[in-house]
């Protein structure tokens, strides 16, 4: 399990880099769009989309042998990246990091986590192959802790981030 861990830790650091990257690229692009951020959605609308939204890159990932996950947040952090670009040059970097600064600690992690169990599947798939092996439990337990990880930012993202954005940004 260690030796797994090990290998779900370095997948998750790799794809971490390469958002990094895909932001920086998006956010180098100057592209002018009209983003007003919707402060008026429910919970269970956020839930429902960012479960739905993560469940689906897991499962593609694991349908194109992990290429998914490569893909998915190459267009999700280029596009935050041109966002919080388009926000900053409207109206200011403070204003354009509230925006998801306080979801979005949880929220970009979380989708990085999905990227990374996608691959981590058929990492487990390939062992299983070779050796018999596939670590069911430790899969399992990402995905636990993904979900988790989906709930606490709904849960910020439509009481904490309106909040803060009312009284401190708006």
């Amino acid at each position: 399990m260690k030796k797994n861990g090990k290998k779900f830790i370095s997948v998750f650091i790799c794809l971490l880099l390469f958002s990094f990257v895909c932001f920086a690229i998006g956010y180098s692009m100057n592209i002018d769009i009209n983003s007003n951020p919707n402060l008026s959605l429910g919970f269970w609308d956020v839930l429902s989309n960012n479960l739905k939204v993560n469940i689906m890159a897991i499962l593609y990932a694991i349908l194109s042998v992990g290429i998914y996950s490569l893909i998915y947040l190459a267009k999700e952090m280029f596009f935050l990246g041109v966002i919080i670009k388009s926000l900053k040059n409207t109206h200011s970097l403070f204003y354009a990091i509230s925006f998801i600064g306080c979801h979005g600690i949880i929220e970009i992690p979380s989708m990085v986590l999905s990227g990374t169990i996608g691959i981590y599947v058929w990492i487990n798939i390939i062992a299983y192959l070779k050796k018999k092996e596939f670590d069911f439990k430790f899969t399992i337990t990402m995905f636990v802790v993904l979900l988790s990880m989906i709930l606490i930012a709904a849960m910020v993202e439509t009481t904490i981030t309106p909040w803060f954005l009312k009284k401190y940004v708006i």
